[in-house]
């Protein structure tokens, strides 16, 4: 085709086609470039996304790994979602029998009331032998006796792990805690002659885990539900047809003056 023809075809074409084309190759061109830079920012908000949520878990489990500066090599400790079987879930000792009056002496226990404000179940490994407890938050109302202040958060290391389902032995008081539940505890204070734990050739500082902790899962808590007040009823006979916290805390106050 000569340049004369094609001039000629190109004089012959109706004026709306070229408006309309000149009209549409700009728009397909900027279409283009247009899905190109999504595709580029979508790629990216990706990439972001997947880094965020990396570090999230990262995150995530090193804030779950609690550090034990105060315990031997061997034992590592995290704070845990699993709910347990009675037997890991279990006390570390046998209940010893105490007398009402050798229950405020036996130990070096302080005595506070207060209101559990939060609880985390832990797994404490000792070198593959794995024990699993739970750390009760307590914001302190009323000392009784014992190092800690009204208004004061205490944690307090429980003898099993908490809300488990399960029936671990010595434990049928502290099975009752929850959170957002008021009581009255007394719990060893944790020393350099008290605060060790040893299995499997390894030993746990209990410090590491909280400042102190319950003996068992008996004798050393009181409970106030709707329903009824919780405590180990045969360790205390003088509180025989007690109905509420403010009477327990009174016979305490008494006993520990």
């Amino acid at each position: 085709m000569t340049k004369t023809e094609a001039f000629r075809l190109i004089g012959e074409i109706d004026g709306r086609y070229v408006e309309a084309a000149q009209d549409c190759a700009p728009r397909k061109r900027i279409n283009r470039k247009r899905n190109m830079r999504m595709l580029a920012a979508a790629a990216a908000c990706l990439v972001l996304a997947a880094g965020i949520l990396a570090g999230a878990m990262r995150y995530h489990k090193a804030a779950r790994q609690i550090p034990l500066v105060g315990s031997s090599a061997g034992v590592t400790a995290r704070y845990t979602d699993r709910v347990f079987d009675s037997v890991s879930a279990g006390g570390e000792n046998s209940l010893v029998w105490l007398s009402e009056d050798e229950i405020f002496t036996h130990w070096n226990t302080a005595i506070f009331r207060g209101t559990v404000t939060d609880m985390h179940n832990v797994e404490i490994d000792f070198a593959g032998q794995k024990l699993y407890r739970a750390i009760a938050w307590v914001r302190v109302s009323s000392v009784v006796r014992g190092p800690y202040a009204e208004g004061e958060e205490v944690r307090i290391l429980l003898p099993s792990a908490a809300a488990s389902g399960s029936r671990a032995e010595d434990c049928g008081v502290i099975e009752s805690i929850r959170v957002g539940i008021e009581g009255i505890f007394m719990p060893i204070v944790y020393d350099d002659e008290n605060n060790f734990l040893e299995m499997n050739g390894v030993t746990l500082d209990k410090r590491d885990l909280a400042p102190c902790g319950l003996a068992d899962g008996e004798r050393w808590a009181f409970f106030e539900t709707p329903h009824r007040l919780i405590y180990a009823e045969s360790a205390f006979p003088s509180l025989a047809g007690t109905k509420t916290l403010d009477e327990v805390e009174a016979f305490l106050r008494e006993k520990a003056g």
